[in-house]
């Protein structure tokens, strides 16, 4: 991976990530909403550009386009936070087919879920991860020479140890059909997405 630091308050770093050019948007730059629950769709904004889609005129979906869009596309949404399962469905409604997949985070098998995330990364898929304590979605990119994973997060690129970003994993419960597409407290929105382009 390329990593290039840019002038530019709103996409303060550029990567380049399987053949594409991806701008990193700093979230507290898109409004009001971003500042306070922008990092969901701040992850969905480099996700469809790491899978190459792009709006009609071509430019970069931003965080805030794609809080309008689940605005108006996800059924109920009440403009809360997106949960990551409302990542997926946004993302997949944006790709216009199923590109990102949901996995379930209950704490009791870190080790199984750094071997699917590992697995999707060498594939060259990115992941979307669900944190706690503060809760925060991240995306992760690639596994660097030392293990660990590179994660673009608050505008910004950070290398962490797997076993660290696991445990700071968000726990709830097992099953599609308890998830929510927005915040509904942490048992309804915990879990990871690959998202595969």
């Amino acid at each position: 991976m390329r990593i290039t630091k840019r002038n530019d308050k709103k996409y303060p770093y550029e990567i380049e990530l399987h053949g594409r050019r991806i701008s990193i948007p700093q979230q507290k730059e898109f409004g009001s909403y971003c500042r306070n629950h922008g990092c969901s769709v701040t992850a969905c904004s480099i996700a469809l550009q790491e899978i190459g889609k792009k709006q009609a005129d071509g430019t970069v979906w931003n965080p805030s386009e794609i809080a309008k869009k689940a605005k108006k596309d996800i059924k109920g949404y009440n403009g809360s936070k997106l949960s990551i399962w409302g990542c997926k469905t946004i993302i997949n409604k944006i790709a216009g087919k199923e590109v990102a997949f949901w996995h379930a985070n209950d704490g009791k098998h870190d080790a199984a879920v750094r071997s699917t995330i590992n697995k999707a990364l060498k594939a060259g898929h990115v992941v979307l991860f669900e944190e706690k304590n503060p809760i925060h979605t991240v995306i992760i990119l690639e596994v660097d020479e030392k293990n660990r994973w590179v994660i673009a997060t608050n505008g910004k690129i950070v290398r962490r140890s797997q076993v660290t970003e696991t445990r700071k994993g968000l726990h709830g419960m097992k099953g599609a059909a308890n998830q929510k597409n927005w915040w509904n407290g942490k048992a309804h929105g915990s879990g990871y997405v690959i998202v595969k382009g």
